[in-house]
């Protein structure tokens, strides 16, 4: 929607401006949870203040239900509309007729979903069972890692614009790339470097994470636009987000901190593949 309401060249910042809900929610959830253990015990947390937030969150769906239900239809779409070009079942036209985009969509984003839940759910277990820092100074670490992912969003969409989605795309992978050889050098007992892990985490990820939106967007037809975009971004979720944490804590355990890096760098290089694989303009 952002992109289709975007003026001409000015799509990958507009299409950042959505990605910034990403580093807000991540600041707010940890921020709150930050502050409810300065009222009650960890112990008291773990047993029924984490539904605070939980409750929380009810405001926000509303919020947000109320802006999907406010919203028009994009000019691109409502041009689709007045064509007689839309369908009736988009899933089906997708993966009838955009399979291949469906499959390099999905494994454009593996880069970006890894590298979050490695510099999020992950570091945080790590910080707090094996570091041994106090839960609060985790969670203060994961703060300033959502400051510096939004910091990045907005730099993502103006590099963008100047020299190409796709080019700053592909740089910021391969840097990710380049960043998996940190893991084993940053991620050691020492709060000081664990910071320089986060930060530059984040701020890859805010560079990879501000374009992925308007690049999952970019090789569908109108038509199927929206649901082709959420789809490769769920299912980019499953293979990546879903599985990070896990196969990150059972490497680190069995092998070691270097093999967390190389699981980062294999999904750095899928992407870059995938990046490669897809046409011109449709990345």
């Amino acid at each position: 929607m952002a992109t289709e309401n975007a003026p001409e060249g000015k799509k990958n910042w507009y299409g950042m401006f959505p990605q910034l809900g990403a580093p807000v929610g991540l600041f707010l959830s940890s921020g709150l949870f930050w502050i409810l253990l300065h009222f009650m015990s960890e112990e008291a947390l773990l047993s029924w203040g984490w539904r605070i937030p939980f409750v929380s969150s009810l405001l926000l769906i509303a919020v947000g239900l109320w802006v999907r239900l406010s919203i028009t239809e994009t000019p691109d779409f409502q041009k689709a509309i007045d064509n007689e070009e839309r369908v009736a079942v988009p899933a089906v036209e997708l993966f009838k007729n955009h399979k291949v985009s469906i499959v390099l969509g999905t494994f454009v984003a593996l880069a970006t979903f890894v590298l979050f839940y490695i510099c999020t759910a992950y570091l945080l277990s790590y910080n707090v069972k094996v570091v041994k820092i106090p839960f609060t100074d985790a969670l203060a670490i994961q703060i300033w890692g959502s400051v510096v992912f939004g910091a990045f969003i907005p730099l993502a969409g103006l590099l963008a614009e100047r020299f190409g989605r796709r080019e700053i795309l592909t740089l910021t992978t391969v840097l990710i790339g380049l960043f998996s050889f940190l893991v084993p050098v940053l991620m050691v007992a020492n709060e000081a470097r664990i910071m320089g892990f986060v930060t530059l985490g984040m701020a890859l990820m805010g560079m990879t994470y501000g374009l992925i939106g308007t690049a999952l967007a970019a090789p569908f037809p109108t038509r199927v636009r929206y649901t082709g975009s959420s789809i490769t971004f769920n299912f980019a979720g499953i293979f990546g987000a879903s599985l990070a944490p896990y196969i990150a804590t059972w490497l680190q355990s069995t092998y070691g901190l270097a093999y967390v890096g190389y699981y980062v760098l294999a999904a750095a290089a899928v992407t870059l593949l995938c990046i490669f694989a897809s046409g011109k303009g449709k990345v």
